[in-house]
């Protein structure tokens, strides 16, 4: 559906004419807004109803001022024009109103968040039920329908269990990757495509234990959409009975160290990273255009970096993703002890931070550098460091 109608053409053409007639000089103010129409397009990257619904504003006002040629058509009777108008204004209105009213719902079957949001009331309608029925529960709603989500829990849940944090926003990654258990009585609002994640998940959970954190998940309520497909699911989850354990172990792996073999300046290195989550750690130490190393999980993050060669070291230098950092350096000669230990932060420069760490005087004969990479912004197993580039110099 165009989001005016088709009959309103003809009128929008004859107000384009007489933005060209001199004799209609009175309309060229328009010509303003149609121009303007090309700002609020260009602040939105995608092309989307965010976009064209820029345009229905000018244009509207051209089809009025091709309506308002009618009456002047028929200005010797001004009574039927008068009527042709008015018949013509009050048909338009009653057909935007029953469409309006009755076809507003499914004229789009596009129902999530890049198009017509739907559910907001029926989800959160489903929600509170919920929470009145299970006094200890906890409910999240996953985010990827709407926009915007935690206004709606401002809306729809009351204060009190906002304060408690019965309900929150969260996504399949906070399901099988929070580290901390949910407790006894946790559902969750979801697609049935998430659901079917849910499910692939608990046949095939990998990670460190091998083992899935969710044991079981059942559907307890549906909101079907306008159309009639299924929208949300309300899904009991049920947690594994060792799920601290099985935490801790994660965790342990998570910052358990990998190695990779590197070339630094022309000598090899080895390098020890904690959980490499995307990218490759040897173009980072090659300067290689392009280069990233992404680590997410631990924080800090740790490089640990042997040197195939002692060799004399006065700066470090780190390129990364802009955010707040601190990262410090442990300095260790050929003997193994550490010479020097000091610490720096980042300095935004344009999309990413410099972190540059200047000791106080070269060290010569530098065999191994642990540097561990803060996110001062993140939680101590939430960090996700993009690295571009270290250099030593």
């Amino acid at each position: 559906m165009p989001l005016l109608p088709l009959w309103l053409a003809p009128f929008i053409l004859a107000g384009i004419a007489c933005l060209a007639m001199p004799r209609f000089r009175a309309y060229r103010w328009q010509i303003f807004a149609v121009l303007a129409v090309s700002i609020s397009p260009a602040l939105v990257a995608r092309f989307a109803p965010t976009r064209s619904l820029a345009v229905v504003i000018p244009v509207t006002i051209l089809a009025v001022v091709g309506i308002d040629l009618v009456p002047r058509a028929f200005r010797h009777t001004r009574l039927v024009g008068a009527l042709i108008f008015a018949a013509v204004a009050t048909t338009g209105s009653f057909m935007v109103a029953n469409e309006a009213l009755t076809t507003q719902s499914t004229r789009r079957q596009d129902y999530g968040g890049y198009g017509i949001q739907w559910g907001s009331q029926h989800v959160f309608n489903m929600v509170n039920a919920r929470l009145r029925a299970t006094p200890g529960s906890r409910v999240m709603v996953t985010t990827d329908w709407n926009w915007g989500g935690h206004h709606f829990i401002n809306f729809f849940v009351s204060k009190a269990d906002r304060v408690a944090g019965r309900v929150f926003l969260g996504s399949m990654d906070t399901l099988i990757h929070g580290q901390e258990p949910w407790g006894p009585e946790l559902w969750a609002v979801m697609s049935p495509a998430q659901l079917e994640a849910i499910d692939e998940y608990i046949a095939n959970p990998g990670g460190a234990t091998g083992r899935p954190r969710i044991i079981a998940d059942q559907v307890t309520e549906m909101v079907l959409h306008p159309d009639g497909t299924p929208g949300f699911l309300l899904v009991r989850l049920i947690e594994a009975p060792d799920v601290r354990a099985m935490l801790t172990a994660e965790r342990e792996a998570r910052r358990r160290l990998s190695f990779v073999t590197v070339a630094i300046d022309g000598d090899r290195a080895v390098v020890g990273y904690t959980n490499l989550d995307d990218g490759a750690i040897p173009p980072v130490f090659g300067r290689t255009t392009g280069a990233l190393a992404r680590l997410a999980g631990p924080n800090p993050a740790i490089l640990d970096v042997a040197f195939g060669n002692p060799r004399p070291v006065r700066t470090i230098r780190l390129t990364v993703g802009a955010s707040l950092w601190r990262v410090t350096a442990q300095v260790f000669v050929k003997d193994g002890s550490v010479e020097v230990k000091k610490s720096g932060e980042g300095v935004p420069d344009g999309g990413n931070s410099i972190v540059e760490i200047n000791l106080d005087a070269p060290v010569q004969d530098v065999s191994r550098l642990r540097l561990e990479i803060n996110q001062l912004n993140a939680s101590d197993e939430d960090s996700t460091v993009h690295l571009y580039r270290v250099e030593f110099r």
